[in-house]
C-alpha cells in the first residue's frame, strides 16, 4: 500500500518518485518482518528478557538501516533527499506497525494477574 500510494502521488505530480522507492519498501518490509519474528521467537523462549531482546534488535536495525541508506545516497546522490525522506517516512510507518503487533503479542502472552499473591 505504501509503494502504491507513492506511485499514485508521483503520477498526480504531487511529488517526484524516489528512485529507490521499491527497494526501500522491500528492504524495510523484510527487515521488520524478520525482526518481528526474531523478537517473538526469543520472547517465547525467555519472556523476562523482552526489553533486552527488543533493544538489541533496535540497535542492529539502526546499524543495518544506516548502511542501507548510506548506500542509496552514494548510488544516487542527485535524488538523495527524496530517497532519504521516503526511507524515513517508511521506517516510521513500518516501526509503528511492528510496535502495534508486538504489543498485541506481548499483551496476549502476559499471565492473568490475580488479586492475591500465591493463590
Amino acid at each position: 500500500m505504501l509503494y502504491g500510494g507513492v506511485m499514485v502521488g508521483a503520477s498526480q505530480s504531487w511529488f517526484g518518485m524516489p528512485s529507490f522507492a521499491l527497494e526501500s519498501t522491500l528492504f524495510l518490509m523484510v527487515a521488520h518482518a524478520g525482526m518481528f519474528g526474531f523478537v517473538t521467537r526469543h520472547l517465547h523462549q525467555r519472556p523476562g528478557d523482552f526489553v533486552k531482546i527488543y533493544l538489541g534488535s533496535a540497535v542492529l536495525r539502526i546499524l543495518f538501516f544506516g548502511v542501507f541508506i548510506f548506500l542509496v545516497i552514494r548510488l544516487d546522490p542527485v535524488s538523495s533527499a527524496g530517497n532519504a525522506l521516503f526511507f524515513l517516512i517508511s521506517y516510521f510507518l513500518f516501526t509503528g506497525l511492528e510496535v502495534i503487533a508486538l504489543y498485541r503479542t506481548v499483551s496476549r502472552n502476559e499471565p492473568t494477574k490475580t488479586g492475591q499473591k500465591g493463590l
